[in-house]
Order: structure tokens, then C-alpha cells, then sequence
């Protein structure tokens, strides 16, 4: 999905956008409502780190997916996921990044992306 036809299913919708990574930029401008979010998240910790820190200080994490889910629940919020065929590289572990960097070695070959990614900006 490009660039051009995320903005043209979002035009007039007023919304919160994030990605799985927590990006809150498109291009060089911070996303509309993205610093909004970031307060509502904020509040979010703040509750939480009260609740859950005190009693397990050591494993208590804020799981932004769970605190999502908590407001979806509550009426707080609506979500919508944009469909798309990329693939999602995640490196969690050291051994991760072999086939991370190989993946996008792939990508550069067939011309996904190029070799200097920045070189247009």
C-alpha cells in the first residue's frame, strides 16, 4: 500500500495513528492526534505505575497493546487496521538480525527499496 493511498482512506477521518513500532512520523511531520495519543498513553502509564508497580516492581510492564485493548473495551476508542501484503521484520534477539539483514538485502535486489535509503530526502 503507498503512501498516497494510506492519506486518501484517511482524509477526513479525525484519528489516533500509531504503528506496531510506535511510529507517530510520516515523512518529516509528526502525524495529526499523534501527540495527543502520546498524552493518553502517558495518563495510561501514570495510572498504571500507581496500580501495578508498588505490588510486582521488578516484572509490572505497560503492554501498550493490553492498555489498547482496555480502552476499546471501555468505548474510549475505536481502532482500524490498514491491510497490507508487506512483511513485518522484527528483531528481538541477536540472532534475529542474520536474516533481518538478509531480508533486506532481498528487498534492495528486487528493488523494494534502494540501496541508500535517504538519498531522496
Amino acid at each position: 500500500m503507498t503512501d498516497e493511498t494510506i492519506r486518501a482512506k484517511l482524509s477526513g477521518i479525525r484519528c489516533f495513528l500509531l504503528d506496531m513500532d510506535g511510529t507517530f512520523y510520516l515523512g518529516d511531520r509528526i502525524i495529526p492526534g499523534g501527540l495527543e495519543f502520546l498524552d493518553v498513553l502517558e495518563n495510561g502509564f501514570k495510572e498504571f505505575f500507581d496500580k501495578e508497580v508498588p505490588s510486582n516492581p521488578l516484572k509490572a510492564e505497560y503492554l501498550i497493546p493490553v492498555f489498547i485493548g482496555e480502552l476499546l473495551e471501555q468505548g474510549k476508542m475505536s481502532v482500524k487496521v490498514l491491510k497490507t501484503n508487506d512483511t513485518w521484520y522484527g528483531m528481538t534477539y541477536h540472532e534475529d538480525v542474520a536474516s533481518v539483514k538478509d531480508s533486506f538485502r532481498k528487498m534492495q535486489e528486487n528493488g523494494v527499496y534502494k540501496a541508500d535509503l535517504f538519498s531522496d530526502l
